[in-house]
């Protein structure tokens, strides 16, 4: 009799006559083995079970009923992986709605702002510079061109009241029909190198136009223009001249020349790439402006194309007929005499020299990557670029425009491609004759 029968008796709660119908309790004291029940596993705990964690614990308890089930072995736990980016889709060109119309003043609001800075403030205005573009292309790219032209129209409206239309004109032929055209790129998924090369395009032709309006609005010729900006460089190259003379570094950085000598070639030679030097800056800023624009879209969930790596841009093969164009003007001036003719092929090839250079020096790096060349061999190459960068400058320059017009990639990635195959072949025939003997 147990203590628990022995309690029930004595609270007179049982009868003795029916201690035998009572279930005896398992001894736990003894090693005594019961029969298992159906669907109940055996549960065993060692000391190092014990030892473990709750949850490892667990985890092993289910390997161990899995591996007497027939199963595979409980896995850890896996996070979900996180769901895919899910971009915006474009809303349709619904014309002039009452959202578009908020969003117009919006974006004229912001136009204006960075207009703001740009004109008035000289740190910021950079900064402003580079973003005025950026609220007419978002514009365009959510509500399409019309909207967009409407807003054009409006901050120039706006933008002659606060700032004068000399000013205003010169603002939207800058930087209004640059946002209207990234806006529509952006909206019909142009190709990114396409919209990169005519927006720098873009750029450089609204410096022109900018300049010959400020030369009508201001009645000023474009010589009287330019002999200002002349007087400015030579005043800088003066000063810059005499404290060379005044250090004793004539040698070095004058290059064995008076400060009078230096001053009136470095004149000479601004005289005639003035015009080139502002638009090369202007496509810079483009190029900013582009990238800028990009990342600002995307970061709002639209799916923009990414540029291509820097050793896949190559250059249009229309664009060599404008470097063929300006060699033509430059040749015709030096033959006949026309010192003016001169003037503008060399413009013209300086306005295509940063794009050449660019494009050529992507190939090169290309060429490294695919050409199976040595670590060495590629030090070696990057330093003699560097030690005859005069004309290792003009070769790159060379390189893009040969590439342009024969394809010079897909012509070496061919030719790659079947020393390959040879050279399996050659290696899968050798392996045959071996066998045969």
């Amino acid at each position: 009799m147990t203590g628990m029968d022995e309690k029930r008796l004595w609270e007179g709660q049982n009868d003795p006559s029916q201690l035998e119908h009572m279930e005896p309790e398992a001894n736990t004291d003894t090693d005594t083995i019961l029969p298992l029940q159906p669907g109940q596993t055996v549960q065993e705990e060692d000391d190092e079970a014990v030892s473990l964690p709750l949850s490892a614990r667990r985890e092993k308890q289910l390997d161990r009923q899995s591996i007497l089930e027939g199963q595979p072995q409980h896995k850890e736990y896996a996070p979900p992986s996180p769901p895919p980016l899910r971009y915006r889709e474009i809303p349709p060109d619904q014309g002039f709605t009452a959202r578009a119309l908020a969003e117009g003043a919006m974006m004229v609001a912001l136009g204006l702002l960075f207009s703001l800075l740009y004109l008035y403030l000289p740190v910021a205005g950079f900064i402003g510079q580079l973003l005025a573009p950026l609220p007419m292309a978002v514009l365009v790219l959510r509500r399409g061109v019309k909207v967009g032209l409407a807003a054009a129209v409006a901050q120039l409206a706006l933008s002659a009241v606060l700032f004068g239309i000399a000013q205003a004109a010169l603002m939207l032929v800058e930087f209004g029909a640059l946002g209207l055209f990234l806006g529509f790129c952006f909206r019909n998924k142009k190709r990114p190198l396409f919209t990169l090369g005519f927006s720098t395009m873009i750029a450089a032709a609204g410096m022109v136009v900018a300049l010959l309006l400020a030369s009508f609005i201001s009645g000023l010729p474009l010589s009287s223009m330019f002999d200002q900006m002349l007087e400015m460089i030579e005043s800088t190259y003066s000063q810059m001249a005499e404290m060379a003379e005044a250090q004793g570094l004539t040698d070095t950085m004058l290059g064995g020349l008076s400060a009078e000598e230096y001053a009136s070639q470095m004149v000479e030679l601004a005289t005639r790439l003035t015009p080139a030097f502002l638009i090369v800056s202007v496509m810079l800023l483009s190029m900013l402006t582009y990238i800028i624009s990009a990342k600002v879209l995307r970061r709002m969930r639209y799916d923009i194309p990414q540029l291509p790596p820097f050793s896949l841009w190559r250059m249009d093969w229309r664009i060599a007929w404008g470097v063929i164009a300006g060699l033509a003007l430059e040749f015709g001036g030096k033959r006949f005499g026309l010192v003016w003719l001169e003037t503008l092929g060399g413009n013209v090839l300086w306005v295509f020299c940063p794009v050449l250079f660019i494009c050529g020096l992507s190939f090169v790096i290309w060429y490294i990557k695919h050409s199976g060349i040595s670590l060495f061999l590629r030090v070696i190459i990057v330093i003699l670029l560097i030690q005859f960068s005069g004309f290792s400058i003009y070769f790159i320059m060379l390189l893009a425009v040969l590439e342009s017009i024969y394809n010079l990639r897909s012509r070496i990635a061919t030719k790659a491609a079947r020393r390959r195959g040879q050279t399996e072949e050659e290696k899968e025939k050798k392996k045959n004759d071996r066998i045969m003997r």
